[in-house]
């Protein structure tokens, strides 16, 4: 169940309304259980909403940063 609610979250991303999101942090530590019980993805300061490219009708290339997370944990 726990696999189910984390694999359904990153798919609320990729399938949001207003362009796909890239979290680009996912992290076992990144998802919080709420107060009425539901696993939630949080962090989102690095995520990108991707941009839409019209005329070939693919999503546009992204680069993102380096990040010096704590790997120590996992």
């Amino acid at each position: 169940n726990i696999a189910l609610e984390m694999a359904l979250s990153i798919a609320d991303l990729h399938g949001f309304q207003d362009g796909m999101v890239v979290h680009d942090d996912i992290q076992l530590r990144q998802w919080l259980r709420a107060s009425d019980g539901r696993l939630v993805l949080g962090d989102f300061n690095r995520a990108r909403i991707m941009r839409w490219n019209d005329v070939d009708n693919v999503y546009c290339k992204f680069r993102t940063g380096t990040a010096f997370g704590d790997v120590s944990f996992m």
